[in-house]
């Protein structure tokens, strides 16, 4: 999965949340996110 705020993958064993997105013409989708996304890695 992907978290749905700071765009880096939710490892296995972390906390996140999950909730439904819905559209009006069409299916909706599930976002995920970290409950506290992580530091993201400097740019060399």
């Amino acid at each position: 999965m992907i978290c749905g705020k700071c765009d880096q993958p939710i490892k296995q064993g972390e906390a996140y949340r999950s909730y439904d997105v819905d559209r009006a013409s069409g299916p909706g989708s599930t976002v995920h996110q970290h409950t506290a996304c992580p530091k993201r890695e400097p740019r060399p």
